[in-house]
């Protein structure tokens, strides 16, 4: 009655969802970049490079945060890290995040089908409008030259 599934049929069942997935979302956005971190007086930033890099890393743990009592974005850690960094901070942690992948149930690698955003589009994509955080994100972006949605 049942036809068994064997893993060769799973393979190609993925395989098929990765393409169409892929052909779904091939409007890649573009970065969202009209203020150069160069065109900043260093004088403004209070974090370094390589603080900013740790920040853009601890944006993405925040987005793909899940836990088995808590799935979903930490909007705390985000505003955690938004109280500690000014506009300018922000601009080059925008830039060192650059582009990671997304399948809106988080990070993915572009083979599984993930779509390479930016900082603003997961911001978008993760946080409600009317949230805290996305109106911090919107203030702080805005004097850089950036603006959400």
């Amino acid at each position: 009655m049942f036809k068994k599934i064997n893993t060769t049929n799973i393979a190609i069942i993925t395989i098929i969802l990765i393409f169409v997935t892929k052909w779904l979302s091939k409007d890649k956005p573009k970065p969202d970049d009209p203020l150069p971190v160069s065109d900043i007086d260093p004088n403004l930033f209070t974090i370094s490079e390589d603080q900013a890099e740790d920040y853009a890393d601890n944006f993405l743990d925040a987005f793909d945060h899940t836990s088995i009592l808590d799935a979903g974005t930490n909007t705390d850690s985000l505003n955690s890290i938004l109280n500690q960094i000014n506009e300018y901070d922000l601009k080059l942690i925008y830039d060192k995040f650059g582009l990671k992948p997304y399948l809106y149930l988080g990070s993915h690698p572009e083979w599984l089908g993930g779509v390479p955003y930016d900082l603003k589009k997961w911001i978008e994509l993760e946080i409600d409008e009317d949230h805290e955080v996305y109106q911090k994100f919107k203030v702080m972006f805005k004097k850089v030259g950036i603006n959400l949605a």
